[in-house]
């Protein structure tokens, strides 16, 4: 039965599906965040590929299935029936709609298109009473997934759900959704690939067969939307939270939003039924892959190049072309864009990153960064300027790895009243962009406050971070994370975010370190055993003691920039020196810092981003970027292009600048670590207390 193109569209703009944490690039899949109809703000970007999307009326729970029509949501292709049922080849609708194995179908909420689709993998019929349900892989319509993917008619996302937090790379196949038979409505055609929305194989013959999904002269926009084209480029993943539990949104004008680790991603491989199929690769290379129909989209033959590999020839390394080369030994080097302390640069550094640019408006935060990185070009300018003064097209900045800490006060949940800075703030979030175009990275990290996905306020700047980087095809996964697992001596709870570019693999998040947490003990200790600078001893006498606590624990509040009563000394008598500070933040011990006020010092340490943390994190990057290599590198074997002595050697000298770039990163001069006795909570004679304004104080809350 042909679908009608009179067909009323209703769609909501929210989902069921409120844990997810990755962005997938290729077949993306994207997790979103649900969305209120209080929450339903003004798009701050406007973004409409299709110039019917303002007409499409949008209502609340749009694109999900009615509750309890869904009968399960995690089986697998391999998984059993359900109880009392059995697998069939066919079966059919009400309408006498033959529904048949990897047929593409519209599921529809009453008798109106609920957004959602199916790609029916099993058939169930129950032995008894012949209640037909579907399992296969469920999609959503791009526009439906909370404003974090651009408006493109008739551009879809897949949907994964239940997955387990250690699964980096979840296959469609495996959680798959079951669908009675009747929310079926028309058969579609779904088409799964990773080259750009609307794009073409830049071949006549490899062109899509229908192009009403990019074309209005060929079809109206209301009958591509009903009969046109499917094209899926991303999945999203909604991951389990550590007890197995999906994450859930709480609602209400105040509520805070739980969101576990999500991913958009994009689709792995280019698609298309029974064909030669063409993908590319992190370089922007052509990938011919050919696929025969099967079970899983996945499992595909591997055949980058037509030209035979000669495995006999071997070229001298003086023959091998640099441009070969640097596809599988790239220098790592890094980005870090208002860079401020330097706490993720010093994770970078400590994987092996070579520190190479660092920005940051702050006069006080550069001097500092010109002294603990001689060897990186330091940029003391905002960003706008940065853009502006380069014309945002200066490829000179081109990097392996980038990192960014946008300003996050703005979005901090103590953040009651506008501030001056407010504006000059949300504006810099909105780099995304500018950022990638001038660096390039293969892989860049984000890190804010937790506040900017558990606060409402702050969801139309965290809808549009995502979708900016979506934007520029870069898959994205998201998670908040406890720097307490990860090395680090006191409690922050930081949202980090990890986005690769386009055919690059997507790192994992970091596991939590197996060792004994480092408790303030540890960290006074080996304070006491490093020359500490004189501005760095300063820190506040307290005219009337506090209670004295147990210092064999980890600090249970977060270092901040501002003062409070958290900043004290186990003895009670005083706060914390600046040297303190920056070890229980998680400096190395022999890192330094510029000459500055304590007040500056304190704003300087209490916004890094913790240094175990970051070097956890950049552990994981490094691994996906020796990965990405690999695959490089077995590209050019089966091309032919270089031999397996060649593919070793330069790997080894990738090592090798790996492990000298380490090595720097922990030489220091021996007068840092002159061994001094264990400093006493009160200051010496010889040494006079500095005491401090209310003001000057860090708070640790």
């Amino acid at each position: 039965m042909a679908p009608s193109s009179s067909r009323k569209r209703r769609y909501s703009s929210s989902n069921d599906w409120t844990g997810m944490d990755e962005l997938i690039r290729g077949v993306p899949l994207i997790d979103l965040s649900e969305t209120d109809d209080e929450d339903e703000e003004q798009d701050p970007i406007s973004i409409h590929d299709s110039a019917d999307d303002d007409e499409i009326e949008v209502e609340s729970d749009a694109g999900v299935l009615p509750r309890g029509q869904a009968a399960e949501r995690c089986r697998t292709i391999a998984a059993w029936p359900l109880s009392g049922f059995e697998f069939v080849g066919s079966a059919r609708t009400s309408i006498d709609l033959e529904v048949v194995v990897d047929i593409d179908v519209e599921l529809m909420d009453g008798d109106e298109p609920s957004g959602d689709f199916l790609r029916v993998k099993r058939i169930m019929s129950h032995r008894r009473s012949g209640e037909v349900i579907l399992r296969g892989i469920l999609f959503r319509r791009a526009f439906l997934m909370d404003r974090m993917l651009r408006k493109a008619q008739n551009e879809i996302c897949a949907i994964l759900v239940d997955v387990e937090p250690d699964e980096a790379n979840p296959r469609m196949n495996d959680h798959l959704a079951d669908v009675p038979i009747e929310c079926v409505g028309v058969v579609r055609r779904v088409i799964l690939t990773n080259i750009p929305f609307a794009g073409n194989y830049g071949n006549e013959r490899r062109k899509w067969d229908d192009h009403s999904f990019r074309d209005r002269y060929t079809m109206s926009p209301e009958a591509a939307n009903d009969d046109g084209e499917l094209c899926c480029r991303w999945k999203r993943v909604e991951y389990n939270d550590a007890d197995g539990r999906q994450a859930a949104a709480r609602t209400g004008k105040k509520a805070k939003r739980d969101i576990a680790s999500q991913i958009f991603k994009t689709v792995e491989k280019t698609t298309t039924e029974n064909e030669e199929t063409i993908s590319a690769d992190s370089h922007g290379n052509r990938v011919v892959r050919r696929k025969m129909r099967s079970e899983s989209v996945y499992e595909t033959q591997f055949s980058p190049t037509s030209m035979p590999r000669n495995a006999s020839s071997r070229r001298s390394e003086q023959d091998i072309s640099p441009d070969l080369a640097a596809l599988i030994s790239e220098q790592r080097t890094h980005f870090d864009a208002l860079a401020g302390g330097g706490g993720a640069t010093s994770g970078a550094q400590l994987t092996g990153s070579i520190i190479t640019f660092l920005l940051d408006k702050s006069v006080d935060a550069c001097n500092t960064l010109r002294l603990a990185f001689p060897g990186a070009t330091i940029l003391q300018t905002v960003l706008g300027d940065f853009f502006h003064n380069n014309n945002g097209r200066d490829c000179s900045y081109q990097v392996a790895t980038a990192h960014i800490s946008y300003p996050c006060k703005t979005y901090s949940g103590a953040h009651t009243r506008a501030g001056k800075d407010d504006e000059m703030n949300e504006d810099a979030a909105c780099s995304v962009e500018d950022i990638f175009r001038m660096t390039r990275p293969k892989v860049a990290t984000f890190e804010q406050t937790n506040a900017m996905v558990s606060y409402k306020k702050n969801h139309h700047v965290w809808r549009r971070l995502i979708r900016d980087i979506t934007w520029n095809s870069y898959s994205v996964r998201w998670r908040v994370m406890d720097a307490t697992k990860h090395g680090s001596t006191s409690k922050r709870e930081r949202l980090i975010i990890i986005a690769a570019c386009p055919g690059h693999p997507l790192p994992a998040f970091p596991p939590p370190r197996v060792e004994r947490q480092r408790t303030i003990r540890d960290v006074l200790a080996q304070v006491g055993l490093m020359r500490v600078e004189k501005h760095m001893q300063a820190f506040t006498q307290f005219k009337v003691a506090k209670p004295r606590y147990d210092d064999d624990v980890t600090l249970n509040y977060t270092i901040t920039c501002s003062g409070g009563e958290g900043d004290i000394h186990p003895g009670g008598e005083r706060s914390f020196t600046g040297q303190e500070l920056a070890v229980l933040a998680g400096f190395p011990w022999w890192r330094r810092f510029a000459i500055a006020s304590m007040t500056k010092l304190r704003e300087i340490i209490g916004n890094v981003v913790p240094v175990g943390l970051a070097m956890d994190l950049y552990y994981m990057v490094h691994k996906s970027l020796d990965e990405g290599e690999e695959e490089m590198a077995q590209w050019l074997l089966d091309a032919g292009l270089l031999g397996e002595e060649d593919v070793i050697a330069m790997r080894e000298k990738q090592e090798l600048r790996r492990e000298d770039a380490k090595a720097e990163a922990v030489r220091k001069e021996g007068a840092l670590h002159r061994r001094e006795p264990k400093q006493s909570s009160k200051p010496k004679a010889t040494q006079a207390p500095i005491v401090l304004d209310e003001d000057d104080v860090i708070t640790i809350d």
